[in-house]
């Protein structure tokens, strides 16, 4: 994918969203069938992930972020 956006929240709720049209392989024959037997972006332009992160994980991303450099 070429084109995606994402969010993380304070409380480890994530989002991103994928631009299905956006399918990049190096291959155009095999975009193409992606997109249209696959994706069926005619039909469903994006794709919405979301997940709940764990505490922990939480944890180690902040402390991850924190240590680097400005």
């Amino acid at each position: 994918m070429t084109r995606l956006a994402g969010q993380l929240s304070d409380s480890g709720a994530l989002s991103v969203q994928l631009d299905l049209d956006s399918i990049e392989t190096n291959i155009g024959i095999r975009n193409e069938r992606m997109r249209e037997h696959l994706f069926e972006t005619s039909k469903f332009k994006t794709a919405t992930l979301q997940s709940q992160l764990p505490a922990d994980v939480m944890q180690t991303v902040k402390m991850a972020v924190l240590s680097m450099p400005k």
